[in-house]
């Protein structure tokens, strides 16, 4: 009878999926707009949501509740993304820019303008010197965290760039895009949707829309 009664109290907080039982944490209900985006800090403490009513907000993932709301963007929120160290917050958005924020202090450190159009993804690099973007305009562009400069604009893409990911010892930029193509290489007859380095960095796997997998 006890465990019955454990069974129906866990009922209300858990989902079945796949033949496997998960466990909710938490839940967060105090959510005013529809979220675009979320993205975990590293230590895995906080969570970070993009909204569409162009806000972000910082949950407490212990207690459920939010840390902060930050206000700054003038269109949706498209892209969050924590630095490694987990002190900076960079968020991407439909008003065309980036802005870094101060996750302790929940404030704008700076914003950074080069998009001519939506800015989709994110990536710091791991030793958190560096930020690419992408952007409906096709370009990436490389920004050095600690001053806001555009370090540089890289083209070749012929269509949405919507995937960066640096490599572990942050010599190179993977990205995707709708054009089929990443890092240069060519091979893809369909779209790239997602991308990921090895944890040595001499592998990249890529997955694409025709239930394929490959590695470069």
């Amino acid at each position: 009878m006890q465990i019955l009664q454990e069974l129906i109290q866990i009922e209300h907080n858990c989902s079945i999926a796949n033949g496997r039982i998960y466990i909710f944490m938490n839940q967060i209900n105090q959510i005013p707009s529809s979220i675009s985006k979320t993205c975990f800090s590293p230590d895995g403490t906080v969570l970070a949501s993009g909204m569409t009513d162009n806000s972000i907000s910082l949950w407490n993932i212990q207690t459920g509740q939010q840390k902060a709301q930050l206000n700054g963007h003038s269109d949706y929120v498209i892209s969050v993304c924590f630095s490694p160290y987990g002190d900076t917050l960079a968020s991407g958005s439909a008003d065309n820019s980036i802005k870094l924020w101060d996750v302790m202090k929940g404030q704008q450190n700076v914003q950074l303008n080069g998009h001519i159009d939506y800015v989709v993804p994110l990536c710091f690099s791991p030793d958190n010197a560096t930020l690419a973007s992408g952007s409906w305009d096709i370009s990436i562009l490389i920004w050095d965290v600690k001053t806001g400069h555009q370090k540089a604009k890289l083209l070749g893409h012929s269509k949405t760039v919507y995937l960066v990911c640096f490599s572990p010892d942050c010599t190179t930029l993977a990205s995707g895009s709708y054009d089929k193509l990443g890092i240069k290489k060519q091979g893809h007859t369909s779209t790239v949707y997602s991308i990921c380095f090895s944890p040595d960095g001499a592998a990249l796997a890529s997955g694409i829309k025709q239930a394929g997998l490959d590695f470069i």
